[in-house]
């Protein structure tokens, strides 16, 4: 083993753990901003079925549209508890 073996070692083990962390990190950061996405979606849906309800002519459209976000709600929230998501992901009923 020469000298500058064990110092590029240790620099690996530096490096390999920061970039671990840094993982880590990100990991938890995107599980937060997929809740966070779910809300929203959920947030969104609302508002689109009491738009159908005052839109009559347009409910059917709406109510697809808040259908729609509340699916996106779901994977989201997957995400956000498991860290990946939904294997079969919702479908939709059209």
């Amino acid at each position: 083993m020469s000298e500058d073996e064990p110092a590029a070692l240790e620099e690996n083990r530096a490096i390999r753990d920061s970039v671990h962390e840094h993982a880590v990190h990100l990991r938890r950061r995107i599980r937060s901003l997929a809740g966070e996405i779910a809300v929203s979606e959920d947030t969104l849906a609302r508002v689109l079925e009491d738009a159908a309800r005052l839109r009559p002519h347009a409910a059917g459209r709406l109510r697809e549209a808040a259908h729609q976000a509340r699916l996106y709600a779901e994977q989201e929230r997957h995400v956000s508890e498991y860290g990946w998501p939904l294997e079969d992901p919702p479908t939709t009923t059209t």
